[in-house]
C-alpha cells in the first residue's frame, strides 16, 4: 500500500464535501433546476477526479480496479464543458438542452472507447497487470490525452469568460445599480478551476518530461487548497444570488414585439412624465422590472422604448436623469453645504466612484470641477 498523507486526507475531505453539495443540488427545488443539476454533475466529476489524487497511491488497489480507476480519470473531459454549460444557464434565462451540445461529451467518449478497448488485452496477474499499467499509461496514449484534457479545459475556461462578459454588457439594460449585480463569486470560481487546471497541466507535463513520472508536491498541495477553496465558494456565494438567477433572454430583442410606433411614442411620454412627476429615479437600485410595475406596462416594453427611442440601455437612460439632478443640487445655494457624496446619494447613486464615472461620462467633467465652475457664475 502506498503512504497516505495528510495531502490525500484533505482531498478526500474535499470529495466528500463536493459530493455532499452535489446531491444537494440534485434535490435543491429553489433557484434555476437546470442550472442547479449541471453545476450538480460538475461538482460530482469534479469529486471524482480530485478522489483519482489519493486513489492513485495505493498501487496494488489501482491494478485490481484499473478499469474503475481509468473510468473516474475520464470525468477530467466533462469538467469544461459541465463549467460553460453552467455559466450559460446562469447568464441566460430561456436556456435549454439541445442535440448540438452532446457533442460537448465526444473527447468523454472517445476517451473511454479508447481504454476500454486498450483495456481488454489487461493480463491477469498482479505482476503483469503493474508493469502493463506503466507500458499502457506512458505507451498507448496517456501522455497524448493528459495533453488533450488540459488543452480542453484552459479553452472552455476562456469560452466560459468570454459568455460572461457578453453577460455583464447585456444587463446593463435591465438594471441600474450594476453594483448591485455582483458577479465576482462565478469569475472567481472560473478563475479558480482555471487556476487549478493550469497548475495541473504544469504538473503533468514535468510528469510526462520525467522518467520517473513524478509529480511536484508544491503544486499538488496549491491545487489541493484551491480545489477546497471552490468547493466553497461555489455553494456558499453562488446559490445566494439574488436577481442574476432569472437571467437574460438570449434570442434577439424585440424580434416578436407586438408593440407599434404610435404605442411605443405613447408610452415614452409616459416614462418621461413619470420620471419628472414622481422621480423613482432618485431611489437606489432601480431595475426596470421595478419601473414597469411602478408605470403599470409589461417591462419589456419599456426596455423597447428606452433602447430604440432614446438609442440608450437602462443604466445610461436613468443615469441621465440622476446627473441632471445632481448637476441641480451643485449649482444651487445651498451646494457647498453638502460633500460630493451625499449629493450622490441624494441623486440616486449609492457609489461615489459610479457617481463620478457617470457625471463625466454625462456632463464632461468630474462633479468637483462643475460645482466650482457653477460658482463663479
Amino acid at each position: 500500500m502506498g503512504r497516505w498523507s495528510l495531502i490525500d486526507t484533505v482531498n478526500v475531505i474535499s470529495v466528500f464535501f463536493l459530493s455532499f453539495f452535489s446531491l444537494f443540488l440534485f434535490s435543491h427545488k429553489r433557484g434555476k433546476p437546470s442550472s442547479n443539476r449541471i453545476l450538480a454533475f460538475f461538482l460530482l466529476a469534479m469529486a471524482l477526479s480530485t478522489l483519482n489524487f489519493p486513489l492513485s497511491h495505493e498501487r496494488r488497489l489501482v491494478a485490481y480496479f484499473l478499469p474503475i480507476f481509468l473510468f473516474m480519470n475520464s470525468f477530467d473531459f466533462l469538467l469544461g464543458p459541465l463549467l460553460y454549460l453552467y455559466v450559460k444557464s446562469v447568464a441566460y434565462r430561456d436556456f435549454a438542452w439541445e442535440r448540438n451540445q452532446a457533442l460537448h461529451a465526444m473527447p468523454f467518449f472517445i476517451y473511454l472507447l479508447f481504454f476500454i478497448i486498450n483495456l481488454l488485452v489487461v493480463p491477469s496477474s498482479f505482476q503483469d497487470i503493474m508493469l502493463y499499467r506503466k507500458s499502457f499509461f506512458r505507451s498507448f496514449g496517456m501522455d497524448f490525452f493528459t495533453i488533450l484534457i488540459s488543452g480542453q479545459l484552459l479553452a472552455y475556461v476562456g469560452a466560459s469568460f468570454l459568455v460572461l462578459r457578453s453577460y455583464r454588457a447585456r444587463i446593463k439594460s435591465s438594471f441600474s445599480s450594476l453594483e448591485k449585480i455582483n458577479l465576482s463569486w462565478l469569475y472567481s470560481i472560473i478563475g479558480g478551476c482555471g487556476l487549478i487546471w493550469l497548475i495541473s497541466a504544469v504538473n503533468n507535463m514535468q510528469a510526462i518530461g520525467m522518467r520517473g513520472g513524478r509529480h511536484s508536491l508544491v503544486l499538488s498541495v496549491t491545487n489541493m487548497f484551491i480545489t477546497f477553496g471552490i468547493a466553497n465558494v461555489i455553494i456558499f456565494k453562488g446559490l445566494k444570488q439574488p436577481e442574476i438567477f432569472s437571467g437574460i433572454e438570449e434570442k434577439p430583442k424585440y424580434e416578436k414585439s407586438p408593440l407599434t410606433d404610435e404605442e411605443a411614442d405613447r408610452l415614452l411620454d409616459l416614462l418621461k412624465n413619470h420620471l419628472e412627476t414622481k422621480k423613482p429615479h432618485l431611489v437606489p437600485g432601480l431595475s426596470i422590472s421595478g419601473l414597469a410595475r411602478q408605470m403599470a406596462v409589461p417591462a419589456r416594453n419599456l426596455s423597447q422604448v428606452i433602447n430604440s427611442r432614446m438609442g440608450q440601455n437602462f443604466v445610461d437612460f436613468i443615469n441621465s436623469y440622476r446627473i441632471e439632478e445632481a448637476k441641480r443640487l451643485l449649482s444651487g445655494s445651498g451646494a457647498c453645504e453638502k460633500t460630493i457624496l451625499e449629493i450622490a446619494y441624494d441623486s440616486g447613486f449609492n457609489s461615489k466612484s459610479v457617481f463620478n464615472k457617470a457625471f463625466k461620462k454625462h456632463a464632461g467633467i468630474p462633479p468637483v470641477e462643475f460645482r466650482r465652475k457653477a460658482g463663479k457664475e
